[in-house]
């Protein structure tokens, strides 16, 4: 006589179990996806703000260096020194490109006082500012944060003293 032997049935909490584990996955891949576009946005954001403060800073250096005077080799140079801002920061990927009409050079004194360059007394500081510049966000984080497509303005400022 031969005996059928079966093989053991599985409980049927087993299917179940497997059902719960799969929309378990799906919420919790949808907290770390909106986790992650949300740390690539900022990180994103940060490292435009680190090329534009470092492309400032080069500006302020080497506007630190120029001759102060109002005639044309002078001003010339401190155009030299802007522009040297829109090629540093461009050339770090920053988009949209930064535009020579976003960037400031003043010089300052002691009492925080800009004027224009080459007129007066030399001055203590000199200062680059990027105004205006406009971040595009590429995604939304609800909750009154951006929207896609939406513009946030960054205005980054750097101060040195005038050397010459």
């Amino acid at each position: 006589m031969s005996r059928h032997t079966r093989p053991p049935r599985k409980p049927a909490t087993d299917a179940r179990q497997h059902g719960t584990a799969v929309i378990e996955l799906a919420i919790t891949l949808i907290f770390l996806l909106l986790l992650t576009v949300g740390i690539t946005e900022i990180g994103r954001a940060f490292w435009y703000y680190s090329a534009i403060q470092k492309a400032t800073r080069e500006g302020a250096r080497c506007l630190s260096m120029v001759a102060w005077s109002n005639d044309a080799a002078s001003l010339s140079a401190r155009n030299a020194c802007r522009d040297l801002v829109v090629n540093d920061a461009n050339s770090a990927g920053v988009q949209p490109a930064l535009a020579a009409a976003n960037v400031d050079v003043a010089s300052c004194d002691y009492a925080g006082t800009c004027r224009s360059w080459g007129s007066g007394n030399p001055p203590t500081y000199v200062t680059v500012t990027i105004v205006n510049y406009q971040i595009r966000w590429l995604w939304g984080f609800g909750g009154g944060g951006p929207e896609p497509g939406q513009q946030s303005g960054m205005r980054v400022v750097t101060t040195m003293p005038y050397m010459r």
